[in-house]
């Protein structure tokens, strides 16, 4: 009889896959919501696919797939026609940790094998939770998870590159560095703000150009900019409010800007 494994690998499809001990028996590997890579048979080894979602929003090129698979298919929805489908029993989850922590598949998964008491190690990779909704909601709901997994003794790892558990400043004694995924953000924020300039710049060399300004007066942002004016006021007045709502505009993106970089 095989010794049950103790070390868990949970994988992402983000950067970091490389480092997956796909050859470690040790390891058990959990993966989720198989991709393309995975139809073409890239993925690497398996030992439990994840597909938490409902049924209706899993595609059928997926449920094609994972009808192959010899490995157990857990699934919030029972689906027959998957051989080695298992039921996720998420609503004992819910029993055991709040609502408000269930923002990913990986957050799934991470209480499901939390609740199975049976591992000592749990190692996330391709995870990189830097950006957009994964740097919002679901990075502080992962690393809570994996608090609660220190916080009875095993040992958690989030292997590179991932903004998960990455070291900050210490508040008192430290200033904070700008953090990638800030700097990335005002390099966007910044790029708006120069072509919101590069517009209005182009926009106001035409200011006296009848026939352009004639057009864009009739353009929905001209009639939003102009939402506060007397609808009797004339098309030359007109053509002043929105030229001067847009250097408002202007300013005010300005602001912001400075205001995320202090």
């Amino acid at each position: 009889m095989a010794e049950q494994r103790t070390k868990l690998a949970i994988l992402g499809w983000g950067t970091g896959r490389e480092d997956v001990p796909f050859d470690d028996d040790s390891f058990e590997i959990w993966q989720l919501n198989p991709r393309d890579v995975a139809i073409k048979g890239k993925a690497g080894r398996c030992d439990a696919w994840f597909q938490l979602h409902k049924r209706e929003w899993i595609p059928e090129e997926t449920i094609d797939y994972l009808k192959t698979v010899s490995v157990p298919v857990l699934t919030f929805d029972q689906i027959d026609e998957i051989p080695t489908n298992v039921q996720f029993p998420w609503w004992l989850l819910l029993e055991r940790f709040p609502k408000s922590l269930f923002t990913s598949s990986i957050a799934w998964m991470l209480a499901y094998a939390l609740f199975q008491g049976i591992w000592k190690e749990i190692h996330l990779f391709g995870m990189p939770l830097k950006i957009g909704t994964e740097y919002q909601n679901q990075r502080p709901a992962v690393e809570s998870f994996m608090m609660f997994g220190m916080a009875i003794g095993l040992n958690m790892v989030a292997h590179p590159p991932t903004e998960l558990f990455q070291p900050k400043a210490l508040y008192g004694f430290e200033e904070e560095p700008i953090s990638d995924t800030k700097a990335l953000l005002l390099d966007r924020l910044e790029h708006k703000c120069a072509l919101f300039s590069q517009r209005l710049s182009a926009l106001l060399l035409y200011v006296d150009d009848d026939h352009i300004m004639e057009v864009f007066l009739d353009n929905p942002l001209a009639a939003e900019l102009a939402s506060g004016c007397n609808p009797e006021i004339n098309r030359r007045e007109k053509k002043l409010a929105v030229v001067a709502a847009l250097k408002a505009r202007k300013r005010e993106r300005m602001k912001r800007y400075e205001f995320a970089r202090a």
